[in-house]
């Protein structure tokens, strides 16, 4: 086939209509079969439409764009084409409208040829019904799990844990309605992974209650928390240029996350020493260690993700934020919060 490749959408066009052609051995997707048929070509710049008659070669139907000072103009000889077909079959004046209002979609061209068969024939075209598509995915990749809030130890305050990176990996389904090349698409994630943090600290507390009992408290403390969890993302998706090969998207969606893990508990384990004089003569020489819970956390909490990525064929590259919506510790009045970063690999098992 021979077809003009420069591209028709965007920003980045020519001064003067290209005359630059490809020619090349390809497949075609044939979108009406008769005795006027259509097919349509989708290359990474553009998609490209060609029209023929039942025993005839087909040809390209010819649309290219230029920018000449700031203004874009079109050059449509795709419906000089449509109407010398039309005017072949002497209906030319009847549907001359409907020619020079086409542009160049799938959905507008489309039509037009189906009027052709449709006076060839006698048979008029049922009504087509623009179907979804329904895909299948499997995704792996790291977490990110970030824990914003601040809580306090059995000695230290103000005490965070340290973010910490996690495998991550489940099932993805999704939802791409008719219409605008599948632009929009809700889904649904179940995901599964399991995340630990820790943090070490000591010092001393001096406690001064009179000239006659004082004391000095040394103390160590290692702070921990290990969770596996089931993520559950409902979210709203939109494809850019979906007719492309590569095809960038945003999400938006919130995550409920249920704990699978029997403990979810923040520990202190704590070691400490005390001495001083109580009375003004008794000595204070005491030695503690323990392990204790600081913080209960939930079962179950909630996030809202935001999330952006790249699509071609069957693999999709996707970042992903859970913003901290806390509602995790339920005895603070300030809540626990925990979110994520996540960089994810799918692969389409249906599509």
């Amino acid at each position: 086939m021979t077809y003009h490749p420069d591209p028709i959408t965007g920003t980045d066009f020519p001064n003067q209509f290209s005359e630059r052609t490809e020619t090349k051995s390809c497949f075609l997707k044939t979108v009406v079969n008769g005795p006027y048929s259509l097919y349509e070509l989708d290359i990474p710049e553009r998609y490209v439409f060609f029209v023929g008659q039942q025993g005839a070669q087909i040809s390209e139907l010819i649309y290219r764009v230029r920018r000449e000072d700031q203004v874009i103009e079109e050059d449509q000889q795709y419906k000089r084409t449509l109407s010398a077909y039309f005017s072949q079959e002497g209906i030319d004046q009847k549907y001359g409208n409907s020619i020079n209002s086409a542009g160049y979609h799938l959905s507008d061209i489309r039509k037009l040829v189906d009027r052709l068969n449709e006076h060839r024939t006698g048979k008029t075209t049922p009504k087509r019904r623009s179907g979804g598509i329904t895909e299948i995915d499997v995704f792996a990749g790291g977490a990110l799990h970030t824990f914003p809030t601040v809580f306090n130890g059995k000695y230290g305050q103000n005490d965070k844990l340290p973010g910490k990176l996690s495998p991550i990996g489940g099932l993805n389904f999704l939802y791409r309605f008719p219409g605008r090349f599948h632009s929009f698409a809700l889904g649904a994630s179940v995901g599964y992974t399991q995340f630990s943090s820790s943090t070490d600290r000591s010092g001393s507390i001096y406690t001064y209650n009179s000239v006659n009992w004082y004391y000095t408290t040394k103390y160590s403390e290692h702070l921990s928390m290990k969770r596996s969890q089931v993520e559950v993302n409902f979210y709203g998706m939109y494809f850019f240029n979906p007719s492309h090969t590569l095809r960038p998207y945003i999400k938006a969606g919130i995550a409920e996350n249920y704990a699978i893990s029997s403990n979810n508990d923040i520990y202190d384990a704590y070691q400490s020493t005390t001495t001083g004089i109580s009375n003004g003569v008794n000595p204070i020489n005491n030695n503690d260690k323990q392990t204790i819970s600081t913080l209960s956390t939930k079962n179950v909490y909630f996030n809202i993700n935001v999330e952006a990525g790249i699509s071609t064929g069957r693999h999709r590259l996707e970042l992903s934020a859970a913003v901290p919506q806390g509602d995790i510790g339920p005895e603070r009045l300030v809540p626990y919060k925990v979110g994520s970063y996540c960089l994810c690999y799918f692969f389409s098992l249906l599509k």
